[in-house]
């Protein structure tokens, strides 16, 4: 809603970041934590994690907000008050039922790692390290021929299941906001 130099060009980078597939981006993603020597690290994964899911995320609060009632904003202008003090106010407290509702959908992925990009960046040098839940199921499960142990290895969708149900209804209860 604010204006600024610029504000068109950044909206159709974010689009254009966020039509990438992230299988797609993993070669740049290895140039770039290379150059930073952050390849191994902890620090390379929250930037790689940041950089895949905040365009859609910005994209995305960006409709929220835009669909905020304008004469209550100015309302609040002529009311003297700030902009931090309209935020608080009128922007946060609208839009809190849609992000508790995507907190809530959130969840559901807490244990979905993304299997993709570990699974096409393991080699021989970091295999005992790169391991996860996803890929020693799809490496027991399909490479070595045991499909049911890698099936109830992999069992990750059930508590995903799990936690939306628990946190809808923490969310029923706290904010009498929730799916169902």
């Amino acid at each position: 809603r604010t204006e600024f130099p610029g504000r068109k060009l950044l909206a159709r980078l974010l689009i254009i970041l966020d039509a990438f597939p992230g299988v797609a981006l993993l070669i740049p993603y290895i140039f770039l934590l290379t150059f930073l020597k952050m390849t191994n690290k902890l620090s390379g994964v929250m930037l790689l994690c940041v950089g895949t899911y905040l365009p859609g995320a910005v994209w995305l609060m960006k409709g929220f907000f835009d669909n905020i009632n304008w004469d209550m904003e100015w309302a609040s202008i002529v009311d003297g008050a700030s902009r931090f003090r309209q935020i608080m106010t009128i922007s946060l407290p609208s839009i809190m039922p849609t992000v508790v509702i995507m907190l809530v959908l959130e969840c559901g992925k807490l244990l979905s790692v993304g299997y993709e990009k570990t699974l096409l960046l393991q080699n021989s040098a970091n295999n005992s390290v790169a391991d996860i839940i996803s890929t020693f199921a799809y490496r027991v499960g399909m490479s070595q021929g045991m499909y049911s142990f890698g099936t109830a290895v992999d069992l990750t969708a059930v508590i995903n299941c799990l936690m939306v149900f628990v946190v809808n209804k923490i969310s029923q209860r706290v904010s009498e906001t929730s799916l169902w």
